[in-house]
């Protein structure tokens, strides 16, 4: 059996795959999302397994928090801020999707979703790609 982060990625990634949002994609799970440029011609969304932090809660139980990157990237064609202002929108659609419901099942229980960053300055100018995260944690418990 996979490590619960990585049954959460999956998780996340089956539950992206099964909606529908304004852009179309097709999510998958990775460990380093870097694409060669010509890959980014669509939009690429990426699950990243990315922390697992545990805590005592009680001598016989550990709160765990586990940390998921989203991440959106594609290239960008002439028209710059309309084609961000839509990834940036769906980025805020995702955020809303994960608000409303709870991909892990019995696994863990969502807590928080937040946009980490809003989009990378780097990507940006080196590469003119918008990436943009969004960070989602879980919370379960373990013995």
């Amino acid at each position: 059996m996979p490590a619960t982060i990585v049954q959460l990625a999956d998780a996340v990634v089956a539950d992206l795959n099964a909606a529908t949002f304004s852009q179309p994609f097709t999510a998958q799970r990775s460990y380093l999302p870097r694409w060669k440029l010509e890959e980014l011609a669509t939009i690429r969304v990426t699950v990243v397994p990315k922390d697992d932090v545990g805590e005592r809660a009680s001598r016989a139980q550990w709160q765990e928090d586990y940390q998921l990157d989203v991440a959106v990237q594609q290239r960008l064609g002439a028209s710059e801020t309309a084609q961000m202002d839509a990834l940036v929108l769906l980025g805020q659609e995702l955020a809303d999707y994960f608000k409303s419901r709870n991909p892990a099942g019995d696994l863990a229980t969502l807590v928080a979703v937040a946009f980490a960053p809003l989009f990378d300055p780097d990507h940006l100018e080196k590469h003119k790609t918008l990436t943009t995260v969004l960070n989602l944690t879980f919370r379960g418990w373990r013995p």
